[in-house]
């Protein structure tokens, strides 16, 4: 029940990932970051199940709350006030995106990266696609035009690293992962704000027209 419930997280997770780099609007994002959000409550219930902890019950509680609730709902907010549904746009096209995504994947499977994967022990196909997760987070990062989906970028970067604590047994304590849900809080305000009066301003979210600014 366990590994089924486990496997069902890091697949979601996964499509979830790759759906944001082939999505072309930025609500799509908002929509397939909270399926991402929702992929890593589904893995905090499945360590749940293994350890019986009511910090893991916290954590998944506040995690719901934070990500798949309250940051969709501000992203969304900001997307129909400044009417940018189709302002995302990304560098390198689908296939060539889909192409790096693979190329990722094959490069963390070579000795460069054994000695990080061998830490996970039977849980090592998992942490290898946990550690593509991130690796895929910072293109997503690189690859998009965007101002909001370069930080939906680096939301699912932390949503990343979480799935690699987990897969990779670190202990991590509830006040810690109460601090780091506490800090995307904060993030996410900040992030809103100054998206807002980025656009405000320019009244584009493209990164690309903002390279010939002067103070």
């Amino acid at each position: 029940m366990i590994e089924i419930i486990t496997q069902l997280g890091i697949m979601l997770l996964c499509l979830a990932t790759i759906g944001l780099h082939v999505a072309k609007k930025n609500d799509t994002e908002v929509i397939l970051y909270s399926m991402q959000s929702f992929a890593i409550i589904v893995l905090l219930v499945a360590a749940l199940l293994q350890n019986s902890s009511l910090e893991l019950l916290l954590i998944a509680a506040v995690t719901l709350g934070v990500k798949v609730i309250f940051a969709p709902i501000f992203f969304s907010k900001l997307i129909r006030r400044h009417k940018i549904k189709f302002e995302s746009h990304t560098y390198a096209n689908v296939p060539e995106t889909l192409f790096a995504l693979t190329a990722l994947f094959l490069l963390i499977n070579t000795q460069i990266f054994a000695p990080i994967i061998n830490i996970a022990g039977d849980s090592r196909e998992y942490l290898v696609l946990a550690l593509w997760l991130i690796f895929a987070s910072v293109l997503l990062m690189a690859n998009r035009k965007g101002a909001l989906s370069q930080a939906t970028g680096v939301l699912s970067l932390e949503n990343s690293i979480v799935a690699f604590g987990i897969f990779a047994g670190l202990e991590q304590s509830a006040a810690l992962q109460m601090g780091i849900l506490f800090d995307v809080s904060v993030w996410l305000v900040i992030a809103i704000v100054m998206v807002s009066m980025i656009y405000k301003h320019i009244g584009s979210l493209d990164v690309t027209k903002m390279k010939d600014l002067r103070g």
